[in-house]
């Protein structure tokens, strides 16, 4: 399975550094006829013992790839987390064993 590499890891520690206003934001496609739903990233750890399964792979380079970042390196892996429904919080990878919380946030860009 490859990884985030440093660049990533870089681009990801910037934009959740406190760049700008804007937080950091993933946009999951829910299936035709369902509005894309979106989650705030945090700066909040989960636990390698909490991570699920893997539930997405951003793909921000195909246009018609429904997941869609602000600031994410495509080939970000997005995972479920043990315990939580994926519809209301989700894992993001931004290091080998590394994930940060992502948070649901409604149907509308944050």
């Amino acid at each position: 399975m490859p990884k985030v590499g440093i660049v990533g890891i870089m681009i990801v520690a910037m934009a959740l550094s406190g760049c700008g206003s804007t937080p950091t934001w993933i946009g999951i496609w829910n299936g035709a006829g369902h509005p894309t739903t979106y989650f705030i990233v945090e700066n909040v750890k989960v636990s390698a013992k909490d991570i699920g399964r893997e539930y997405r792979v951003l793909d921000i380079t195909n246009h018609a790839s429904p997941e869609k970042s602000n600031r994410l390196p495509s080939g970000t892996r997005i995972y479920t987390v043990r315990g939580d429904s994926p519809s209301k919080e989700l894992a993001v990878e931004i290091g080998p064993g590394k994930f940060l919380k992502a948070t649901y946030s409604g149907k509308a860009i944050p």
